[in-house]
């Protein structure tokens, strides 16, 4: 009997969609006086997104190690990573953009929040890194990038690649946020094919994060003050040829594995092959959607 693997992805999805919107009915003043908020927001993201996903490969005996693609990158992939980054952080500023045009006042630019570590000093800033940056970043990357695409690839990389940006997209529980969640999410899978490193792709993410976090609206407020002809053109320069340079490392790195007879990501077999179709319309995934839509009409 075929086994799509793509149900169990999808209720483990699920699963952490639904204890991520629990968490989001604590108080925020829930930890006030009792453990560094910081503390708190890092114990709460381990039991929403680690817990659940260790859990889901213990009893599924799911992917091996060599499929979650838990390997370093190497020092050939430098370039390439980098180029990556700078693609990510470019290109979402742009999106950022265009979506504050289309929406106005009511679209926010940053989807992290870091309204004091700023002025609690270097220990604020620390704990902010790790709570809203690192952690983050290796707990999605170990699901998404790890055992979402793993797990998808019974349909073909190119529908893997597709779910894990999307589940990636839906987990934030925003609509006006959507695009530019959809085009990290194509570009860390992307990451993490070419260097066949989940861990790569974590890295990329974090970087992007730290940009976010520190970065981002000391942005636009000189390009509320300085005009945004000249910062448009900057930016969409560095997008492009940060993407030309992380193209063309990608033939370089992928020649480099051919030259190796390195293997390319698994193609399944007729009888273990599932359909874009059957990955679509399983109860999982069309859960995940109407829970996205109830939770992003409510936030």
């Amino acid at each position: 009997m075929k086994r799509n693997r793509t149900v169990g992805a999808g209720f483990l999805v699920l699963a952490v969609l639904i204890l991520n919107a629990l968490v989001r009915l604590i108080p925020s003043g829930a930890f006030d006086g009792r453990i560094n908020p910081y503390i708190a927001l890092i114990l709460l993201q381990i039991l929403t997104f680690a817990v659940p996903s260790v859990v889901y490969l213990l009893l599924r005996r799911g992917p091996a190690p060599s499929r979650l693609r838990l390997r370093l990158p190497k020092s050939r992939h430098i370039v390439f990573t980098v180029s990556a980054l700078l693609a990510s952080v470019s290109g979402s500023t742009l999106i950022n953009y265009g979506m504050s045009r289309l929406i106005g006042s009511d679209y926010s630019a940053s989807s992290v929040s870091y309204s004091s570590a700023l002025t609690e000093g270097v220990s604020g800033g620390v704990y902010a890194i790790f709570a809203l940056a690192l952690v983050p970043a290796v707990f999605e990357e170990f699901l998404f990038r790890g055992i979402v695409a793993a797990e998808y690839e019974c349909c073909g990389v190119k529908t893997a690649v597709f779910f894990s940006a999307l589940l990636f997209t839906v987990s934030h529980f925003s609509f006006m946020r959507a695009p530019v969640y959809f085009f990290s999410g194509l570009l860390l899978v992307f990451v993490m094919y070419v260097t066949r490193s989940v861990f790569a792709s974590m890295l990329v993410h974090a970087a992007s994060n730290i940009c976010a976090l520190f970065f981002e609206d000391f942005v636009y407020r000189v390009v509320n003050r300085q005009g945004i002809v000249i910062f448009l053109f900057a930016v969409s320069v560095v997008f492009l040829l940060s993407l030309i340079i992380t193209f063309g490392e990608a033939e370089k790195i992928y020649s480099y594995y051919g030259v190796l007879n390195i293997e390319s990501p698994p193609v399944p077999s007729g009888k273990e092959r599932v359909s874009f179709v059957e990955a679509l319309i399983n109860p999982a995934f069309a859960a995940i959607i109407l829970f996205y839509i109830i939770m992003g009409a409510i936030s």
